[in-house]
């Protein structure tokens, strides 16, 4: 068989390829030569070096593991199918290379199953790391790869290099397309760090990464000049002629020099902080994620907030308990996944034994979503979430191992049968939305159940700026009641940081006021009617809970006229996989968007509410929650008992299929913790305040690269139909009591964004 690989580019293997390979070799990588690695190999088509891998585990592994059985398991990872799917067969294999596998064995004349490793990952020099330059690869179509790093024999990195002049998205472009099922599919299941550089700018993801999902490294909190003093002495550092003149040989460029003192790059910085020794193994080993068949791994932020937060927790105050401290990671940026790694570290970590987790939040869809990604995402503990008061008790009381998910309420419910307390300083309470759960009775009850357990906080609420006092000495400092509550900030990524990096877009604001004036005299008598068959207590009661500006808000006439401008701004997007979501004031205005679109002639869009019609304070009014409980009943009709059903059915037909719901109208669900990438328009009919706001328009500055022939998300929009925002000037008023380098560059009126294009 004829095999037809692309030769090197002269100018991308001197500026890019060949200062990569010296760097790697400075870390502590062997060069192999081509000549070297095609001796290894039977073809092109095989990519574990066998030899190599079989020392390398015979040396990590003990006298009771035999020889036959290290080379069996080398072929079992080698014969590892796609039949299954790709994203199967990679998480096997990454499963194999993490945990190892158990052997047969025979010792004193009985059969025994040692577990057999393929990493040493505790222990990072006791593995063989080499590294070798356009590495052929042949499957669907030939490849050849710029540079492999390998672990033991088995690819662990990939590096595609492009010259300065050509930009890193090609790097990246070609790095998926290698992937294609038609391409080099089978070769990608073994590299867990995938890396595009060009000198000037350096991109990782892993494998089926979206190009668009492809992130920068950043060494966080630390000075810049230490950094680059510390790759500089690995780049400077003098490389063996011989294997100089080995990967220059290789590259076709014999004459190659290295100069003796050049200035650090961004690849420089990139390679050394993805891809030394230690770094790498720590991120494949305790960074990598499968989550419902994507496989995901840490961003720059995640990876050094689970740094600090551990090295925090290995702290004890005077009262042997672990110090927390509070995780301040703006809207977007993965918090529930940062939640999970943490897990992931401390189940690994040697030095905490049998850490047992309770994940608390405020809000039945948070806690649904959080117990469902960490289901899909499949770390060593499986998870429960609990629907009791009764059974949270029960599971604490028997020190149940599983992560275990409940809403913060249950504390204070369980409060009567409480009669014992858990002074486990290896339980862990992961407390999302910490700015809502931080304080009450049922947070008190939980520190009464379980008074050394060590609480971390997350939310993405941007700090108070009227909470902020001048410390003692230098500028003033931010003290939040989260951050007193739980010790500290371990780690903080605000929205423009987010931005910068590309992690969530921008957001474009227009207002899109409703003019409607109703005059008093014509309230009143509508507020006459509405309350003549109500006792005078019952009036002084409506009257506190309902004025007449929500009155406003729920007429016919706007909610109609609202209905009727969504459906044509909507318009041009309404084939393009893109989707939007309609925050109505309440359960009725809700219900009544719904009709106004039948009537409309749009039957893309769906109410999603809660099942409490009786009970809402937003419905005040007789009408309205006879109107309300009317729908909810034929609901149940069409979908049964329970409607849990019906908003799982819409929310992944919102979320996943580009030609399903377009629209889903909400008052308070879906608002916090609801990550659909696809949904590009809010359009507000509701008052939001300070944090409120802030968590409902995180839900469209998700990152989405467009379904197959149609285009990517831009931006996010947000459509302000709200009384308290007839202009930018009104809306970023609500921001007021926010530090503003919080939400630096939050949003983009639309005025502004036409004159800056």
């Amino acid at each position: 068989m004829t095999h037809d690989f692309e030769l090197p580019d002269f100018d991308e293997a001197s500026a890019s390829q060949i200062p990569a390979l010296l760097e790697l070799v400075n870390l502590g990588y062997t060069y192999l030569s081509r000549a070297e690695v095609a001796a290894m190999r039977d073809n092109a088509s095989q990519y574990v070096l066998r030899e190599i891998a079989f020392k390398a585990l015979r040396r990590i592994n003990g006298e009771n593991i035999s020889d036959k059985s290290i080379r069996d398991a080398i072929y079992e990872v080698e014969q590892i199918h796609l039949g299954g799917g790709v994203f199967q067969a990679s998480e096997e294999v990454y499963s194999l290379l993490l945990a190892g596998r158990s052997v047969p064995e025979l010792a004193g004349g009985r059969r025994v199953s040692p577990q057999m490793r393929f990493v040493d990952f505790r222990e990072p020099a006791n593995n063989a790391f080499h590294v070798c330059a356009e590495f052929e690869v042949s499957e669907g179509h030939d490849r050849r790869l710029d540079i492999v790093l390998f672990v033991n024999g088995f690819p662990f990195a990939v590096i595609e290099n492009k010259k300065e002049s050509v930009k890193v998205g090609e790097a990246v472009a070609q790095m998926v397309r290698n992937q294609g099922r038609n391409e080099t599919p089978k070769f990608f299941l073994f590299p867990q760090i995938l890396v595009a550089a060009n000198v000037r700018e350096l991109k990782y993801g892993t494998m089926l990464t979206p190009a668009r999902f492809y992130a920068h490294w950043k060494e966080k909190d630390a000075d810049p000049r230490a950094v680059d003093a510390a790759v500089a002495a690995v780049i400077h550092q003098p490389v063996d002629p011989e294997v100089v003149r080995r990967i220059a040989g290789d590259q076709i460029r014999q004459a190659y020099v290295p100069p003796e003192a050049r200035a650090v790059t961004e690849q420089d910085r990139g390679i050394h902080s993805l891809l030394r020794r230690e770094r790498l193994l720590d991120l494949v080993r305790n960074f990598i994620l499968y989550d419902n068949n994507l496989k995901k791994i840490a961003r720059y932020p995640q990876y050094f907030a689970i740094q600090k937060a551990m090295r925090r927790l290995k702290t004890f105050d005077a009262n042997g308990r672990r110090k927390g401290g509070l995780i301040w990671h703006t809207q977007g940026s993965g918090k529930i996944l940062t939640m999970v790694m943490l897990v992931k570290c401390l189940i690994d970590d040697p030095e905490i034994v049998l850490p047992r987790v309770v994940v608390v939040t405020d809000r039945r869809d948070l806690d649904r979503q959080i117990s469902e990604t960490f289901a899909a995402c499949n770390i060593k503990k499986d998870v429960f979430r609990t629907r009791s008061a009764k059974e949270l008790l029960r599971l604490i009381r028997e020190k149940d191992q599983r992560v275990i998910t409940a809403l913060i309420h249950k504390f204070e419910a369980s409060k009567a049968e409480r009669d014992f307390t858990d002074d486990d300083p290896n339980l862990f309470i992961l407390i999302d939305e910490a700015h809502r759960t931080q304080g009450g009775q049922a947070n008190t009850e939980l520190n009464l159940i379980l008074p050394k357990a060590c609480q971390i906080g997350f939310t993405g609420t941007p700090l108070m700026k009227k909470e902020k006092a001048k410390g003692r000495k230098g500028p003033a400092k931010v003290i939040k009641a989260s951050e007193r509550k739980f010790g500290g900030i371990i780690d903080a990524y605000t929205i423009s940081e987010a931005e910068a990096d590309g992690v969530v877009l921008p957001l474009i604001y227009q207002p899109r006021f409703v003019e409607q004036t109703v005059q008093q005299a014509m309230l009143d008598r509508f507020y006459d009617q509405i309350t003549r068959d109500l006792t005078d207590e019952q009036q002084k009661d409506l009257q506190k809970k309902f004025n007449s500006s929500q009155i406003v808000e729920e007429t016919s006439q706007r909610i109609e006229t609202i209905a009727l401008d969504i459906l044509e701004h909507f318009r041009p997007f309404r084939d393009t996989g893109l989707k939007a979501q309609i925050v109505a004031p309440s359960k009725y205005a809700a219900v009544m968007f719904r009709k106004a679109f039948d009537l409309l002639g749009d039957d893309g869009a769906e109410v999603i509410i809660s099942d409490t019609a009786d009970q809402e304070e937003d419905d005040q009014l007789p009408a309205h929650k006879r109107e309300v409980a009317q729908w909810l009943e034929e609901e149940k009709h069409r979908h049964g008992a329970s409607l849990e059903a019906r908003e799982k059915k819409l929310i992944r037909d919102f979320r996943d299929n580009p030609d399903g719901v377009r629209m889903l109208i909400v008052v308070d669900k879906l608002l916090t913790g609801f990550d659909a990438p696809r949904n590009s328009f809010l359009y507000l009919a509701k008052q939001l305040k300070d944090h409120n706001l802030l968590q409902a328009i995180a839900r469209v500055n998700r990152l989405f690269d467009g379904d197959e022939g149609r285009e990517a998300k831009v931006n996010g929009f947000v459509i302000d139909y709200s009384k308290n925002a007839k202009n930018l000037r009104d809306a970023m008023g609500l921001f007021a009591s926010y530090d503003p380098e919080d939400v630096d560059r939050a949003l983009l009126n639309t005025g502004e964004k036409i004159r800056e294009m």
